[in-house]
């Protein structure tokens, strides 16, 4: 399974560091990210500091996305 056409163009404009790509993922993922954060580190604080690195790390981890499979769970 590839991901949907939109989101692979989200995808490389994010990859270039476009904002609104960025945010948009944001607002689609920061949630998920969180949950999975908090359950694993069982503290507020903990998890919102990983979903804040995650994101601000996201331009250059997407270059080792290779587009297949979902985002959400890669």
């Amino acid at each position: 399974m590839t991901t949907e056409p939109r989101e692979a163009g989200l995808v490389a404009r994010a990859r270039a560091g476009e904002r609104h790509a960025l945010a948009e993922l944001f607002e689609r993922y920061a949630d998920d990210v969180y949950q999975v954060a908090l359950r694993i580190t069982a503290s507020r604080a903990d998890a919102e500091d990983v979903t804040q690195n995650v994101f601000a790390g996201l331009p250059e981890a997407l270059s080792a996305y290779g587009g297949t499979g979902e985002l959400g769970a890669w």
